[in-house]
């Protein structure tokens, strides 16, 4: 095939450019996000704790830590009932921001 066969060939590109998406990104979990209200309450959460010992890397702590609960839990409600889970995500992002 040439170039200008698949220039023609939309559909035959995207369904390319699919497989190609599946075999590089296919083992990647797919990244979920809290709905904006479940976030806004988590950013209020930590304003409120005191984080002062985190010093310049309490925002760098607080992103992973987002992250992470979004990554395991459907809510904030959901990652506020389970204390023990939540202790452990913490304790993962203090490995990686304070390296």
């Amino acid at each position: 095939t040439s170039y200008e066969e698949a220039e023609n060939d939309e559909a035959g590109c995207e369904k390319y450019a699919e497989g190609c998406r599946d075999e590089i990104l296919g083992d990647m979990p797919e990244v979920k996000r809290w709905p904006e209200a479940d976030r806004s309450r988590f950013y209020q959460e930590m304003e409120s704790s005191d984080m002062s010992a985190f010093g310049d890397k309490k925002d760098e702590w607080v992103e992973c830590y987002l992250s992470k609960l979004e990554a395991n839990y459907a809510s904030f409600l959901e990652a506020d009932q389970d204390v023990a889970g939540c202790e452990k995500i913490a304790k993962e992002c203090n490995d990686e921001v304070f390296k």
